[in-house]
């Protein structure tokens, strides 16, 4: 995928990660409470130090490899991109997808014909009030979805029992 300077960006704001919501609420000026901020915007030429030194103490681009999220059947045997056929393109696509502080909580077990999408607890990013790994559990199945639809992958969700 090539990279546009002129291209306006789009991608979960880290307000809440910076400063206290309703701090942030405040100074966008929103009076009602928030979880989700969507941002629109062109890339900044350079980083600030606090942004610079911010991505590296959360690792923000730094990924975990393919067979530290998706298993071959059971979470005793890493899955390989070659084995995962088909899939491959939309499993590379989760694991590409933004997490908050870029925990990637998903773990994928294919297993025959089924994906079994599990979520990695991080406690972390749990205030007790709302768990924000449940919309990067939506994030990553919506880039699965989206790129099988693209593949022309049929299938379908269905929730299991955990």
């Amino acid at each position: 995928m090539s990279r546009n300077k002129d291209a306006v960006c789009a991608g979960i704001c880290p307000c809440a990660s910076l400063c206290p919501i309703g701090e942030a609420l405040k100074v966008i000026g929103v009076k009602w409470k928030m979880r989700i901020v969507c941002t629109l915007g062109y890339p900044a030429k350079k980083m600030s130090l606090r942004e610079s030194v911010m991505r590296k103490g959360v690792k923000a681009d730094s990924r975990l490899s393919f067979g530290e999220v998706f298993f071959d059947g059971s979470f005793d045997k890493p899955l390989t991109k070659e084995a995962a056929g088909k899939l491959a393109d939309a499993l590379e696509a989760v694991r590409l997808a933004p997490s908050a502080v870029n925990k990637q909580p998903w773990r994928i077990v294919l297993s025959e014909n089924l994906a079994h999408i599990y979520e990695k607890r991080n406690r972390r990013n749990d205030d007790g009030a709302w768990d924000i790994q449940i919309i990067d559990m939506g994030i990553a199945l919506y880039h699965f979805e989206l790129v099988l639809k693209e593949l022309g992958v049929n299938g379908s969700p269905i929730r299991g029992s955990a």
